[in-house]
């Protein structure tokens, strides 16, 4: 065994001895040399290498809650943040959606207004254009020979020119339940009271669907070809359909609240301008005869 001289501590080797004479705080202090200090910043414990502190800081428990502590806090604060990062975003989609909500009903309300003065400015027209015999047939109640009835067509012929024939349809069958199925339930109509004859037997029988050709006979007895179906959906847009649709239109009380059926009853008082819908049940209808 090696005694250290100084504090008179034994080691069983010089290496030992060495290590502890340059190391040990009291050796040191019975050597007179100056120790240097190494203290944890977290619970202030002294060292008296860089190494044994590197050490200590790894298992220092006042550093791990201090950490932890912080850790909390920081989770804390970006807790906060994202609650009010969600605030904003839920403020931000509540004005949004109020501004959307606002423009709809302005919306609305300008569609309201020019529905309107669209049912006053056909209503004016019709009046002025409407002749003594569809005046005759539309102010006053249908009779018992001309309510609901399907059309006897002259020889199982049809004549698009005749107009007050197809006036007659229209004042007769067009309803309520009629022009809130816009397009397409005035094309019912039309295809079982006015394309029929009177046995039921079709006389506009489809000959191209995708393009919407038609054939008929003409009330000259020959056979005409009606392409686009342009003869029938002129005829209608010459016919008294705006002005009967307009009168039936004043007496539904939520139309301007239901935008569906605002829409449907659109589709009839503005047949000229797209009759698309029109044309294409027209199509689906005498398609499924043949």
């Amino acid at each position: 065994m090696i005694k250290c001289q100084f504090c008179e501590k034994e080691f069983s080797n010089k290496s030992n001895l060495k290590i502890h004479q340059n190391s040990a705080k009291y050796c040191l202090d019975l050597q007179g040399k100056h120790v240097e200090e190494f203290k944890c910043e977290f619970c202030l414990k002294i060292s008296t290498t860089q190494r044994n502190l590197n050490e200590h800081i790894l298992t220092c428990k006042k550093k791990i809650k201090i950490e932890s502590e912080n850790m909390v806090e920081k989770m804390k604060k970006s807790v906060d943040r994202l609650e009010r990062k969600t605030e904003k975003l839920r403020e931000e989609y509540e004005k949004k959606l109020e501004k959307l909500r606002e423009e709809y009903e302005e919306k609305l309300e300008k569609q309201k207004r020019e529905y309107e003065r669209k049912l006053e400015k056909y209503e004016e027209k019709y009046e002025q254009r409407i002749d003594r015999h569809e005046s005759n047939m539309i102010a006053m109640k249908p009779n018992n020979h001309t309510n609901n009835h399907i059309v006897n067509h002259t020889n199982n012929t049809l004549n698009f020119n005749d107009k007050e024939l197809l006036n007659n349809v229209i004042s007769s069958n067009v309803n309520k339940d009629i022009i809130e199925r816009g397009q397409e339930g005035f094309a019912s109509v039309l295809y079982q009271k006015y394309l029929k004859d009177g046995s039921g037997k079709l006389l506009y029988n489809i000959t191209d669907a995708s393009r919407q050709n038609f054939e008929y006979i003409d009330e000259k007895g020959e056979l005409k070809t009606d392409l686009g179906a342009k003869k029938l959906t002129e005829a209608v847009s010459q016919s008294n359909l705006t002005r009967v649709v307009s009168g039936i239109a004043k007496d539904i009380n939520d139309i301007f609240e239901n935008k569906e059926k605002f829409e449907k009853v659109s589709q009839l008082t503005e047949f000229d301008k797209d009759n698309s819908k029109f044309r294409k049940e027209i199509v689906r209808l005498t398609k499924s005869k043949t």
